[in-house]
């Protein structure tokens, strides 16, 4: 069960009051939540057919996905055949790349890359453990994309999914941020 919060959907720039089964923005929003739903729990929804039920939940949505037997495809395929074509209204673009999660697998790999960036990019940041990695998660990501490059040199991999940023805030242990990320950073350029 994935829950999408107004800010989340204002995130993947979806109106929910005019989303319809065959837009291409839902289906890119669905392949984001079935990768990230891959990762996290190990569940393979490309293995067969998948359902997913939307249920609306506190101005947001509420998506149960689970996997469909022999017969249900049939009927699912069949009334999928008879249901009517609906485009989604979207909003504008732009939020896109506005957060940006990057995880590292070990904590000389973090700091190494947070020794080489500014204060100002630290200051949107917040560095994390989650699990055995450690993940620097930025704000405005667009504003410092110069130093995507960088930081990427040394992260094992790179999302740009907003959920991203929500899951590890959530389920991370904070390890520093604004101010504390400054000061940590240059306690690490201190050292080197």
């Amino acid at each position: 069960m994935v829950t999408l919060s107004p800010t989340d959907l204002s995130d993947y720039n979806i109106d929910i009051n005019a989303l319809g089964p065959n837009s291409k923005e839902l289906h890119s929003l669905l392949f984001n939540i079935m990768e990230m739903i891959r990762d996290e729990t190990g569940f393979n929804p490309y293995n067969g057919q998948v359902v997913v039920e939307a249920t609306p939940f506190k101005d947001g949505i509420t998506l149960v996905v689970s996997k469909m037997g022999a017969a249900q495809t049939r009927l699912a395929i069949e009334e999928f055949k008879r249901s009517v074509k609906v485009t989604a209204k979207l909003k504008s673009p732009g939020n896109a790349a506005r957060n940006a999660v990057f995880y590292f697998s070990d904590f000389d790999s973090a700091c190494m890359s947070l020794a080489r960036l500014t204060d100002e990019i630290l200051y949107d940041g917040a560095f994390y453990r989650l699990d055995k990695a450690f993940c620097l998660a930025m704000k405005n990501a667009e504003k410092h994309a110069r130093y995507i490059d960088l930081i990427k040199e040394f992260a094992e991999s790179v999302s740009y999914n907003p959920l991203r940023r929500v899951f590890v805030s959530e389920h991370g242990s904070l390890i520093a941020e604004g101010e504390e990320l400054v000061e940590m950073a240059r306690h690490i350029r201190s050292l080197t």
